[in-house]
């Protein structure tokens, strides 16, 4: 009974995860039966195949590890899982799983954190209100990438180029106003590794004019109204709502620290029970580990989001207390 939970399980897991190749859709079905051997030969003729897709890539990978896992081989379910975390950092197991799954992908979350997943970034150059060129960076396990074949569209034609990893040096030059770069990373298999797209608009260029400059008056010729000016008493909105986002600030700075706390407590809980294991059996339960997984997610995201809400926050709050000290009108 729990046998066929369990096939049913990953077979609404797996199936989640759709595929035009024949033989990964072969070894996915495979898979969702429990028939991990035949599995692992399916995707055995499916690792010199050209032209997979990103999420095929994905899907592969972790076949892989999971058919490695089931059969026993534990570092080679650790290896495909760390290929797999280095393309997807965010992946977890959906539905319930063994410890002879969860161990290898907890020790390869802790060998890709420690050592970068592939990230892909696009800055662009601006000036004189043009998008004049767009500068690409790869980082992390940037020796499995052969090209990447980028898409330039702007008013114009759209226009198709391909890079070596030597030719991101280089900017792409664009001169637009508006201009949406897509790019997909490929290894020598032409496998999508990544892909990305944005859109990237100009700052308009206000040209600033200068206001007339009033005849000035001799001291006999001012009016007898201009002999006192009172200046009237300002308010300082502006700078209490800054402290307030300040205050705000702090306190989601404080919660990202907490966040991040419990995701590294997780990850800390799991190398020791790592490092205490016997006979490849880690001392925690299907449950417990499940936790810790969920945990370090939960750390992780939370505490991303909780420090840039925090940076938002003191950047508002900055802005609004240096617009409090500027002169009103008139003065």
């Amino acid at each position: 009974m729990l046998v066929v939970s369990m096939s049913l399980l990953l077979l609404l897991v797996l199936s989640a995860s759709p595929t035009q190749n024949a033989a990964l859709r072969r070894a996915q079905q495979e898979a969702s039966v429990l028939k991990f051997r035949q599995a692992a030969a399916t995707l055995e003729l499916i690792k010199n195949a050209e032209a997979l897709t990103h999420d095929e890539v994905l899907l592969y990978f972790e076949l892989q590890a999971r058919a490695a896992a089931s059969l026993g081989k534990q570092d080679d379910a650790r290896a495909w899982f760390e290929r797999l975390l280095e393309l997807a950092p965010d992946f977890t197991l959906q539905g319930r799983a063994s410890p002879r799954l969860t161990g290898p992908l907890f020790e390869a979350r802790a060998t890709v954190e420690r050592q970068g997943a592939l990230s892909l970034k696009m800055v662009p150059n601006e000036s004189l209100g043009l998008i004049e060129s767009v500068s690409l960076s790869l980082t992390g396990p940037v020796e499995r990438v052969r090209n990447l074949r980028v898409s330039i569209t702007t008013n114009q034609p759209r226009r198709e180029v391909t890079l070596t990893r030597e030719q991101l040096a280089t900017p792409l030059v664009i001169k637009a106003r508006s201009v949406e770069v897509a790019v997909v990373v490929e290894d020598a298999r032409r496998w999508q590794l990544a892909t990305s797209s944005h859109r990237f608009e100009a700052t308009p260029v206000v040209m600033a004019v200068a206001p007339p400059v009033p005849p000035r008056l001799s001291p006999t010729e001012l009016p007898a109204s201009d002999a006192r000016v009172v200046e009237p008493a300002r308010s300082h909105g502006l700078r209490t709502t800054g402290h307030v986002a300040l205050g705000l600030g702090a306190a989601a700075m404080a919660t990202g620290i907490g966040f991040f706390a419990l995701g590294t407590s997780a990850t800390d809980q799991f190398q020791a029970a790592v490092a205490a294991q016997m006979n490849g059996v880690l001392p925690l339960t299907n449950a417990q580990a499940r936790q810790l997984d969920t945990n370090v997610a939960i750390g992780r995201t939370g505490a991303t989001f909780a420090w840039l809400g925090a940076g938002v926050l003191v950047v508002t709050g900055v802005v609004l207390w240096l617009l409090d000290g500027l002169p009103g009108p008139g003065s």
